[in-house]
């Protein structure tokens, strides 16, 4: 099978990108789900800022200007397209005649989902992709998403922590329970708050930054960054890595 995955961002990464630098939660699932879905023998392309055709880890990369060009995307089995509700624009301007499936990580709330309010919009997706049940009610109860349209698809565990020490679990062990937040400095705020009635006897590790979203004008304040995990300075029990320099 040939599957597209459009990841509309506009960053130019490679297949590798997660193992190397700081990326978002939904570029690295993209990665992690096209690296393997290629391994099981499926023909890969993921659109994204690649500047020329390239190959990664057995996923072939194409700009997102490609996807544009009328009826070239019909070439593919099926087209996933990440966080944006574009299937209006996928249909009418570029002419795509295949499935098309929108998988979302974003809240009902957020501004790529508006279109989606839309009956034609709406009506242009074989297929919704979330990543919660809670989503999913979310999306049915603000958009009318088909019931039967939507699927819950979890994202994976990190390569990292697959690959990594097995200890046995806190609930065997009696230890504290360790939790981390590895998510933008947006959510630190709500992930505190919501531990923070209940912390007593939690480890608590926050690692926060924007350093990928120097990307997008406007989107990151003067002086932040984000450094690397494994070099991100902590005390012991609540490192927020928002650095000012």
């Amino acid at each position: 099978m040939h599957i597209a995955f459009l990841d509309c961002i506009d960053w130019s990464y490679g297949m590798d990108a997660p193992f190397t630098q700081p990326m978002g939660g939904t570029n690295s699932a993209i990665c992690y789900l096209a690296v393997e879905l290629a391994r099981l023998g499926h023909t890969i392309t993921v659109y994204n800022g690649t500047v020329a055709p390239a190959e990664s880890c057995g996923v072939h990369l194409r700009n997102l200007r490609d996807a544009q060009s009328p009826g070239h995307l019909n070439t593919c089995d099926v087209v996933v397209v990440s966080n944006h509700a574009i299937g209006r624009l996928l249909r009418r301007d570029s002419r795509v005649t295949v499935p098309m499936v929108l998988w979302t990580s974003h809240a009902h709330d957020q501004p790529q989902m508006r279109e989606l309010t839309r009956l034609n919009e709406r009506k242009c997706w074989n297929g919704f992709a979330f990543v919660s049940h809670w989503q999913r009610e979310c999306y049915e109860k603000f958009f009318w998403t088909p019931r039967e349209k939507g699927r819950v698809l979890r994202n994976a565990v990190s390569p990292a922590f697959v690959d990594g020490d097995h200890a046995a679990p806190w609930f065997v062990t009696g230890e504290p329970p360790t939790l981390f937040y590895t998510s933008t400095p947006s959510w630190a705020r709500c992930f505190a708050d919501g531990v923070s009635g209940n912390s007593r006897g939690y480890r608590r590790h926050q690692f926060a930054g924007l350093f990928e979203y120097e990307r997008i004008p406007g989107a990151l304040g003067p002086g932040q960054i984000q450094l690397p995990v494994r070099s991100m300075p902590c005390d012991g029990r609540r490192g927020i890595c928002r650095l000012g320099i």
